[in-house]
């Protein structure tokens, strides 16, 4: 029970779902449309997506621990250490199977199917796999960030359609800033220990009141070009339910603002708040290319 308990804790659950709720944007997208969806195509995507972040997660507790664990027998930490290499060798292959699946059938797109497929997943490995393991040199959450709110709506799309839709590219601006936002509020709160464990997240490169700015500006160049859709040629009611989301932003750039100018660090407000802001904005958009 303590080995899955430390294994929910480890295996950075949030990319996967963050990654999953990318996902969906794209398949949405096409059923907003009103166009066929296939349902086979979309649950191997969804699978693949799924498998291939939970390993993600899981390699990059083997590679690139999380400065807080608090278990000093070695033995229990190699026992561990195996564990989550296991588990995630194991859901890599099986992310490798989906995609065997879904790029076997014979479609109009393929090559744009392998290329982003492709991409995804080298982009994946080098945040985390030596020797590149950008999350150790400040650009993980960066590539993360273009993973999620980026290339795999982009890719759910291309699973059903034979090219990118506009609409796509539109958002992902918008929703790359907010999932910055979203790792720079995790960084803030690991600050001291990245310092004392030498660990270079994306805070840690551009520096704490850079990083205070940097924040802020993300959030609010996000909602502005929300607001820009009509200029692109979109309904702005289409993205118009977003700024529901708008309140939890303004709280959280707040509690930013607090902690900069000296106000004690209140994380388990903090923390909690930004996963429901950018999970808010996720399930927003999905409930309006869903069902309309």
């Amino acid at each position: 029970m303590k080995d899955f308990n430390f294994l929910i804790r480890r295996m950075h659950l949030a990319w996967a779902l963050f990654a999953l709720a990318g996902y969906l944007l794209g398949p949405g997208l096409v059923r907003y449309l009103g166009r066929p969806l296939s349902g086979w195509t979309f649950g191997l995507g969804s699978a693949w997506t799924l498998f291939l972040f939970l390993s993600f997660g899981l390699f990059a507790e083997v590679f690139h621990p999380r400065p807080t664990e608090s278990e000093t027998d070695p033995a229990t930490r190699q026992r561990r250490r195996t564990l989550l290499l296991v588990l995630g060798s194991a859901f890599f292959m099986l992310a490798g199977w989906m995609a065997f699946l879904f790029l076997a059938r014979p479609l109009p797109q393929h090559p744009l199917l392998l290329l982003f497929s492709g991409l995804i997943t080298l982009l994946g490995l080098a945040c985390i796999l030596p020797p590149l393991q950008l999350l150790r040199r400040g650009w993980g959450e960066f590539v993360l960030a273009i993973l999620i709110a980026d290339l795999l709506p982009s890719f759910g799309y291309l699973l059903q359609e034979q090219e990118i839709h506009r609409f796509l590219s539109f958002l992902a601006l918008p929703f790359t800033l907010f999932t910055l936002a979203f790792f720079l509020v995790q960084n803030f709160a690991t600050f001291a220990a990245d310092q004392k464990h030498e660990r270079r997240s994306l805070l840690q490169q551009m520096g704490w009141p850079r990083g205070v700015i940097l924040h802020q500006s993300f959030l609010v160049t996000g909602y502005f070009f929300l607001l820009s859709a009509p200029l692109f040629g979109f309904p702005l009611r289409l993205v118009a339910p977003l700024f529901l989301a708008a309140p939890f932003a303004a709280f959280q750039a707040y509690l930013i603002h607090s902690l900069a100018e000296g106000a004690p660090a209140r994380w388990q407000l903090l923390i909690p708040l930004s996963y429901t802001h950018l999970a808010l904005l996720f399930y927003l958009l999905l409930v309006r290319l869903w069902i309309g």
